[in-house]
């Protein structure tokens, strides 16, 4: 919705800048994000105590499936840098799921991304965003080759492709520049690094406007769960 006010008040240059920026994220592309409760007391006590957004939540959205596609979570890591060597990049460790990359405008450029059986293993393998592996490697392939997350050695076993963002905000927009981010599997992730740390977002697809008579349903697709959860004693 903020998009849609935001191109309604900016002239057609800058339109065309933001619909290219958009279109970067995925245009059919909603994403999730978990906010961390405000201190509360009184009877709304209980949101404090809300598990946030979890993997149930995406469960329930799920459900929805003729209007929504590809329901996938993504834990962001509570770590700012990886390691190649003597070579230190900045960037944001994604903890996900193998169909995240059906949810995102950028495809593997070298490579391949996260598997089941990745998942299924706890395999310690990683996907680097484009900028990530120049950091790291500059102009060497990284594929079969070693980084460090904290302590933990992670294989490299795939490189994104490069997307320009030409902009951080887009008319209040903040766009994240997924080239830095380093991908890992979620299971990894929750075995390995922190077994406490909640899901951070849930993105899904708008599915194709196959039956409009539904689509008002819409709206509460996200307000179900989530009210009754934090309700919940």
């Amino acid at each position: 919705m903020a998009a849609v006010v935001s191109m309604l008040s900016i002239g057609e240059g800058p339109r065309r800048e933001t619909l290219r920026q958009l279109a970067f994220l995925g245009i059919n592309n909603v994403i999730i994000k978990a906010k961390v409760p405000e201190s509360i007391t009184g009877q709304h006590e209980s949101f404090a105590r809300s598990p946030g957004l979890t993997l149930a939540d995406g469960e329930n959205i799920a459900q929805y499936g003729e209007l929504v596609e590809n329901v996938v979570g993504q834990r962001f890591e509570s770590v700012t840098t990886v390691r190649h060597g003597s070579q230190e990049a900045a960037v944001r460790v994604v903890a996900t799921f193998p169909s995240f990359v059906r949810s995102s405008a950028i495809e593997v450029e070298e490579g391949r991304f996260l598997t089941q059986q990745d998942q299924a293993a706890f395999a310690q393998v990683c996907v680097l965003g484009a900028k990530a592996k120049r950091s790291l490697f500059a102009f060497e392939s990284p594929l079969g080759k070693v980084i460090r997350i904290r302590d933990l050695e992670f294989t490299v076993i795939g490189v994104m492709q490069d997307k320009y963002i030409g902009r951080s905000k887009v008319e209040g927009l903040e766009l994240k520049n997924l080239n830095e981010d380093v991908y890992i599997p979620y299971n990894t992730a929750l075995k390995k690094l922190d077994r406490a740390l909640p899901t951070s977002a849930l993105s899904f697809l708008v599915a194709p406007p196959a039956s409009s008579s539904k689509r008002p349903r819409s709206r509460r697709i996200t307000r179900r769960r989530s009210i009754s959860s934090r309700y919940r004693p």
